[in-house]
């Protein structure tokens, strides 16, 4: 799972992170 956005927020990034995975 790799951050693709600037982690602006961590559960909205670990959110789509997950989704895109």
């Amino acid at each position: 799972m790799r951050f693709i956005l600037k982690r602006v927020n961590k559960e909205e990034s670990i959110v789509l992170d997950t989704k895109k995975c």
